[in-house]
């Protein structure tokens, strides 16, 4: 082979595309995918033993990377949403400038929020994961990156398209690891208690 970065890259890539497809736990990929590496060591002056099993591992190496990236625990926000609404009080953090606009009459402010914790009834748990966040009331409520709110308001999975073909908010919200929507109506229902000390940052 005249580039074997090119192989190795290549099939890093289907590895990539075959974790989509099938999920088995990080831990074993990776861990198969250093002792070929290390087994190629053993037998480098074997050039073609060595370059199978380096090609072999740059698979399960992009198929391990596309398991480490989507995974999530249990305390993640995908976990927590259903299919119908879920009244809730979060904490986190602003992780976006904020946009605002005028929506019949309202402004409406939204923005990407990391949750820390979730409280559902007289439940409060641990949480993670980045939900959509839009607040709506007469008056603008000045919100900044790194703000850490408390928000009340109601939970939800982002609809799918209306009309075929239309646009899918969903899958858009998917391409940043955004899994729920967080509708808040009225200023009266977010608590600004801090800054992130990397805000600025």
């Amino acid at each position: 082979m005249k580039n074997p970065f090119a192989g190795i890259a290549a099939l890093f890539c289907v590895g990539i595309l075959i974790g989509k497809l099938i999920n088995i736990p990080f831990f074993y990929i990776g861990a198969s995918a250093i002792f070929l590496i290390l087994l190629a060591s053993w037998f480098v002056n074997k050039r073609f033993l060595s370059g199978s099993l380096i090609l072999v591992a740059a698979f399960l190496l992009g198929f391990a990377s596309w398991q480490n990236l989507s995974y999530k625990s249990s305390h993640h926000i995908k976990y927590l949403i259903d299919k119908l609404p879920l009244p809730c009080t979060t904490i986190g953090v602003v992780k976006n400038n904020p946009l605002s606009k005028q929506y019949k009459g309202r402004q409406k402010t939204t923005f990407v929020f990391d949750v820390y914790s979730i409280k559902i009834g007289d439940r409060l748990t641990k949480a993670e994961g980045l939900v959509q966040a839009v607040l709506t009331d007469r008056e603008v409520f000045n919100v900044e990156c790194g703000d850490i709110l408390r928000l009340k308001g109601v939970l939800s999975v982002p609809p799918g398209p209306t009309n075929p073909g239309g646009f899918n908010l969903r899958e858009h919200l998917l391409k940043g690891d955004i899994y729920a929507v967080l509708k808040i109506r009225g200023n009266l229902n977010v608590e600004k208690t801090g800054v992130s000390k990397y805000s600025n940052f």
